[in-house]
């Protein structure tokens, strides 16, 4: 890690970190048409980071080494496909997929995690440039407690005693979703650094320190419950475990298409910069991104508002490059 006086000296030469994009994705067209839109808003809307590489981790039972011949797209985009091994794959599902990104062997300052329903719409250089000057992981704080999915009433000190954790949780962030999102106990309010796994970035040493530990909180958490949350939760007891310091991002690095997150978050609204569209608000992504004709009339809807609305301005602005394919119908 760069010292006071480098990262000072960095500064005032005007190099900007690098970077590299990681996606964990599923070989199906829906996902296709999902990293292309994305790829097409970075290369549109990313700023100085609009050439950032974007690797795809890919995970299925079989390799098919077919899939770049169907997607002509990826290589002239500046998109790289890296498959999960196939066993690791067959025992662990998608979880393999997340774990596997942390192993790749980065080229790059700064890697920023991010899932395959993100879109950008302006550029978020000032993130790239804090994470890199300041050694952290960040994200934005999850909009809601993991701990109401448990199997059994439980909270943030049975779950760090659980993984053999000596530190007291730190309550001290609280949920952006909360008190209209999911819940309004007060006992859901607050929580250590908890992530939601949309939008994660830190410099590459900080990830590798993570994948030292990060699978095995995220099995050892699937005794407790089995929510797909347990990813987000073992990153927080990675983080904790390791003494990593960690950064909460604003709602506009990774703005969720929901209307209830919106209006809790409106002066961040016309700041956004990551769009996560994962919500099933006035559109329901898996049917959006199925088919190119879907997001075609999805161009020409007139009620869209809030996130969507945005959304709908990006993929406008890039439409014209969109590639289809034999594969997405």
């Amino acid at each position: 890690m760069f010292s006071g006086i480098t990262k000072r000296i960095t500064r005032s030469m005007g190099r900007k970190p690098s970077l590299e994009i990681h996606i964990p994705i599923s070989p199906t067209p829906t996902f296709f048409n999902m990293v292309q839109c994305f790829v097409l808003s970075l290369r549109h809307f990313g700023g100085s980071y609009k050439d950032a590489p974007v690797i795809l981790t890919i995970g299925d039972v079989n390799i098919d080494h077919g899939v770049a011949d169907r997607y002509p797209w990826l290589p002239r985009l500046g998109v790289e496909i890296r498959w999960v091994p196939e066993e690791a794959f067959r025992r662990y599902s998608y979880y393999a997929t997340g774990d596997t990104r942390f192993n790749h062997a980065f080229k790059s300052d700064v890697v920023l995690f991010l899932d395959a329903d993100i879109l950008v719409a302006a550029p978020f250089d000032e993130m790239i440039h804090d994470v890199h000057e300041r050694g952290v992981v960040a994200g934005m704080i999850a909009p809601a407690s993991p701990l109401q999915f448990c199997k059994s009433p439980t909270t943030w000190h049975d779950i760090y005693k659980f993984c053999e954790l000596e530190q007291t949780p730190e309550l001290r962030y609280e949920h952006p979703g909360w008190p209209y999102y999911f819940s309004s106990d007060a006992a859901y309010q607050y929580s250590p650094i908890y992530y939601n796994f949309g939008v994660v970035c830190a410099p590459a040493t900080v990830m590798k320190q993570l994948a030292t530990c990060y699978f095995s909180y995220l099995l050892k958490l699937r005794e407790l419950t089995d929510s797909d949350l347990v990813a987000q939760m073992a990153l927080t007891i990675a983080i904790i475990k390791l003494g990593i310091p960690a950064a909460s991002l604003p709602v506009r690095y990774n703005f969720p298409n929901h209307p209830m997150l919106e209006a809790l978050h409106g002066p961040e609204m016309p700041l956004a910069k990551l769009l996560h569209m994962k919500e099933n608000h006035q559109i329901e992504k898996m049917t959006l991104f199925s088919d190119p004709m879907e997001i075609k009339a999805a161009l020409e809807r007139t009620d869209l508002r809030g996130i969507n609305q945005i959304a709908q301005r990006v993929i406008a602005e890039t439409w014209a490059e969109f590639t289809p394919t034999l594969a997405t119908f």
